[in-house]
């Protein structure tokens, strides 16, 4: 017995066209409001950390 392909079929509450899926954009939306909070700080920092690099 095999079970019939239901790509074509949208489930209860899906609106026609969405292509991300909610889990996705919850990550993306998460990553930009991170680099928002952590690029300011890196670039105050940015100075420090690179001399830190530049020692031999």
């Amino acid at each position: 017995m095999t079970i019939p392909r239901r790509d074509n079929v949208r489930r209860k509450g899906e609106r026609e066209g969405t292509d991300v899926a909610p889990g996705t954009a919850h990550g993306a939306a998460v990553t930009a409001l991170g680099l928002r909070v952590a690029a300011p700080r890196t670039a105050r920092r940015l100075p420090e950390i690179l001399t830190a690099v530049s020692r031999e």
